[in-house]
């Protein structure tokens, strides 16, 4: 699932639906952009990193992939889990 479009400034996911998709298993896993360039997203970030568990990188990915590979490099992104 994309979150805040291109730029992170499309509203179209609060931090309430997002809570509520997590709790009825519909969403699990997150992957955060280092680059975080819009604000609207930023809600939705944090209830990211309060309530899910990190992945650690050498879990999922080559150094490649995490040191910002993809859509141009934009920084390193970070994978979270959900467990409730």
């Amino acid at each position: 699932m994309a979150m805040g479009g291109f730029g992170g400034s499309d509203p179209a996911l609060t931090t309430q639906k997002l809570a509520k998709m997590a709790k009825a298993g519909e969403v699990k896993y997150f992957l955060i952009s280092g680059s975080r360039m819009g604000n609207q997203s930023q809600g939705v970030t944090q209830w990211i990193e309060k309530h899910c568990k990190k992945v650690p990188t050498k879990d999922w990915s080559n150094t490649s992939n995490a040191s910002g590979g993809g859509m141009g490099g934009f920084g390193q992104s970070t994978l979270y889990v959900y467990k409730g």
